[in-house]
């Protein structure tokens, strides 16, 4: 779960599976459908530059022990590359139950008491058949407690259920992101921006990287919680880079946004030539001609910084 407040749910999953593949629920994201396609296929390219660069390059190992406090970071690329190995798309349903898949309304749950505690409510995921805490809904519904993202578990006692991950609407509409048409049948959305151009626009701004890559960021996360990259599941201990920076070695390890953070960082030093400095800001590269250089790599690449 990806909270912008302090916030700890037990959502997360069961054993594991042998397949690698995520998928996107076209009737939920509707004309956003694209989008989050489009940031998964920028998202999964940050292992391949983890794996290229951690232990490597002394300057994503300075960058790292800020956020993982200098651990064994041969775990640490264990963790991410299992990110990166469910890198395949597919449809709805054709995985296994482990596949997450993306949603992007709250359209398929009702409102149940639950049956141990009938004063206690729950939400109930009608296609899957998962219940969640009615407080983890209205969170994401409402914005409560500001409740980006979260991924519920793989099955329920019954052994029914499917691993989903869900997409805040507030969230969304807040990234420039929504699955609903305005009152024309048109597409609300804010298109993806272009890498490069963010490279040359931000040359001299303060950027952060809690800001750079904000519906990847939330996605990388979540699949950090899914059953095939750890079970027990990693938790939550601090989201965004200024938290992430003041955990203990043992929060580190098991803390998605740790995971994701370091991901998105050192695709932005190894491919984009940027240097995150202590507090998050990135600066760019001021060598135009390796900048030059940098751009015909990053052409076509878009984010929603």
């Amino acid at each position: 779960m990806r909270v912008k407040l302090a916030f700890l749910a037990a959502i997360f999953c069961n054993n594991l599976g042998q397949g690698f593949a995520w998928s996107v629920d076209s009737k939920s994201c509707g004309p956003i459908t694209s989008n989050i396609e489009k940031a998964m296929e920028n998202l999964m390219k940050w292992p391949a530059a983890v794996e290229k660069s951690l232990i490597k390059d002394k300057r994503i190992n300075d960058m790292a022990a800020s956020l993982f406090n200098a651990v064994d970071y041969a775990k640490v690329k264990e963790t991410i590359k299992k990110v990166g190995a469910q890198s395949q798309k597919t449809t709805p349903g054709s995985g296994d139950r482990e596949d997450p898949i993306i949603y992007c309304d709250l359209d398929r749950y009702i409102v149940i008491s639950d049956k141990k505690d009938p004063k206690k409510l729950q939400a109930l995921d009608t296609i899957h058949n998962y219940p969640i805490p009615y407080e983890v809904y209205e969170e994401c519904e409402k914005r409560t407690k500001d409740t980006t993202a979260y991924t519920t578990p793989k099955t329920n006692a019954k052994g029914k259920g499917q691993t989903v991950i869900q997409l805040c609407p507030w969230y969304l509409k807040e990234v420039g992101q929504t699955p609903f048409l305005n009152k024309n049948g048109e597409p609300q959305n804010n298109k993806l921006h272009n890498a490069a151009d963010i490279l040359y626009q931000s040359r001299g701004l303060s950027v952060h990287v809690d800001n750079f890559a904000r519906l990847e960021l939330t996605l990388f996360h979540e699949f950090v919680h899914t059953p095939k990259v750890k079970y027990p599941p990693i938790g939550d201990s601090g989201t965004y880079w200024g938290s992430c920076t003041r955990l203990t070695e043992a929060q580190a390890l098991d803390n998605a946004e740790s995971y994701a953070m370091l991901s998105l960082a050192t695709y932005l030093m190894s491919t984009l030539g940027a240097t995150i400095k202590p507090d998050g800001t990135i600066e760019w590269e001021q060598d135009e001609l390796s900048a030059g250089q940098k751009r015909s790599e990053v052409v076509g690449q878009q984010f929603t910084a």
